[in-house]
């Protein structure tokens, strides 16, 4: 018997009966071991349509979700850097696109969250132009101390909170 994913490989006979996978003790197995996972592909295929039809109403947000949730269902969680080869549990991995065709699951490359981001910048590091607060780095409004950058206003704010709590009016 040949599997039935079209490889032409024969299948081995069933020592057992399973009912959820359709085998029969005595008789061959309907795949090779990991042949079915095609099944599996074609639904992906065919969410890949569904999803692509969405698009053109969702727009392109919508389009980079998908395709990397796609990707994520085919190959996996990345658990390693292919720049910097780091495979340290702690570091976060994330599949990058390289040229923005999400639709291409082929198309990705696994990055730590560092080289991920030093693709998308082309290199250059992502210089700030407000504090968190919100605060322009404005060169009034900048107090730097060695290669650091802080928000005046913030530290002034900062500084009178401090104040009040040494004098006991806020706890």
């Amino acid at each position: 018997m040949f599997c039935e994913c079209g490889c032409g490989q024969v299948t081995k006979i069933s020592p057992v009966n399973r009912a959820c996978k359709k085998w029969v003790r005595g008789m061959h197995r309907r795949f090779v071991h990991g042949h079915n996972i095609k099944s599996h592909l074609r639904a992906l295929a065919t969410k890949r349509r569904i999803y692509s039809a969405r698009s053109s109403e969702r727009g392109d947000d919508f389009i980079y979700n998908v395709g990397h949730k796609i990707v994520r269902e085919l190959r996996g969680r990345p658990k390693w850097c292919e720049i910097c080869c780091s495979t340290d549990p702690t570091t976060r991995y994330e599949w990058a696109n390289l040229t923005r065709k999400y639709e291409d699951p082929v198309d990705y490359m696994r990055l730590c969250k560092s080289c991920h981001q030093r693709l998308d910048t082309g290199g250059q590091a992502v210089k700030r132009t407000h504090c968190p607060q919100g605060h322009e780095y404005s060169p009034e409004n900048t107090y730097k101390w060695g290669s650091y950058r802080y928000c005046r206003r913030c530290m002034r704010a900062h500084a009178r909170a401090s104040r009040a709590r040494l004098r006991g009016e806020i706890r």
